[in-house]
């Protein structure tokens, strides 16, 4: 642990996120996260991320950050207000979740009701600030991992663990419920944890790998059906070299690219005209989304081999999966 002075304790957390790449903290203004946007106004002059992104809806500030995580595969920050907020962005934290997408959602909290310590707006609506159990449990199915730090003594190793375990294979989002109390605490040194190595890739068997390559080269008519691929960047360059090699059709669902559009081996967006003729399909990081629907329809057409490649291949989100 290093140890940095700081003129608050809001202030370390702005410096953590500036050290772990954070470019953008989104959200509304909200009297819980008051000191925020005192230090990243100050980091803001000073010409230094985060930058601040005034959303002024929780469903618009995660749907921002989820674009972002799509495009450079890194999380964003976003605060969300007591319960209404976390709440409002429920939908789109969802589709954080499904997706596999990072981020690290705040949801402000808020402890002392009569007289509060940190000033506030006096009135009975603050007794429904709380959530019996912790606001955690309104969202708990979709979030990754979850947790609400009581002491400002180790909050940034608690937060630093939030984005590392967004970023890491299965990504998606984690949740912090950060208290008011904390936040206005006027703390003039932190321990600031040291930025961990990511962890390496997740490896397929390479014995399965030799067993496809096999199943590739000595199928008649195979095919490849993907959703996903194009959050590894890489992976189109690699796609795009097996298709050609083997002369393979590839179909997609859009969203990322996957494969260029404008490649003769690409073959649109409907596969299941080509189903029947298929005696391989190869469904590469497809998760939700598979090439035919329902699960059975393709036993009445086809008697092709099915090869599901995918970081969760049995798909742990789904309470079904019988493709």
């Amino acid at each position: 642990m290093e140890e940095i002075e700081v003129e608050g304790a809001a202030e370390a957390y702005v410096e953590l996120f500036n050290r772990y790449g954070v470019d953008y903290v989104i959200s509304s203004p909200g009297t819980e996260f008051v000191p925020l946007w005192e230090y990243l106004a100050k980091y803001s002059a000073q010409g230094k991320k985060p930058s601040y992104i005034n959303a002024r809806h929780e469903g618009t500030a995660l749907s921002m950050a989820k674009g972002y995580a799509m495009a450079t595969g890194r999380p964003q920050v976003v605060l969300t207000h007591v319960i209404a907020g976390l709440l409002h962005g429920a939908m789109e934290l969802r589709a954080l979740y499904i997706d596999n997408l990072p981020a690290l959602l705040i949801v402000g909290q808020a402890w002392t009701h009569d007289g509060e310590i940190q000033g506030g707006m006096p009135g009975p609506h603050y007794l429904s600030f709380t959530q019996v159990g912790g606001q955690q449990r309104l969202v708990q199915p979709y979030v990754k991992w979850s947790e609400s730090p009581s002491s400002n003594a180790n909050i940034l190793e608690i937060m630093a663990r939030a984005l590392d375990i967004s970023s890491t294979d299965v990504k998606g989002p984690v949740l912090l419920a950060l208290s008011r109390e904390l936040m206005f605490e006027k703390a003039t040194k932190m321990r600031m944890p040291r930025k961990k190595p990511r962890p390496s890739r997740i490896q397929a068997d390479p014995g399965e790998m030799r067993k496809l390559a096999k199943m590739l080269v000595d199928a008649e008519s195979p095919l490849i059906y993907t959703r996903y691929l194009g959050r590894t960047p890489e992976a189109v360059k690699s796609l795009v070299e097996l298709a050609e090699l083997l002369s393979l059709p590839v179909f997609e669902t859009p969203g990322y690219m996957n494969f260029p559009t404008d490649h003769p081996l690409h073959m649109g967006y409907d596969v299941a005209p080509y189903l029947p003729e298929a005696n391989l399909v190869l469904v590469i990081d497809s998760s939700s989304w598979p090439p035919w629907y329902p699960p059975g329809s393709i036993l009445d057409t086809s008697e092709a081999k099915i090869v599901f490649m995918d970081l969760d291949p049995i798909q742990t989100k789904y309470p079904s999966h019988g493709y």
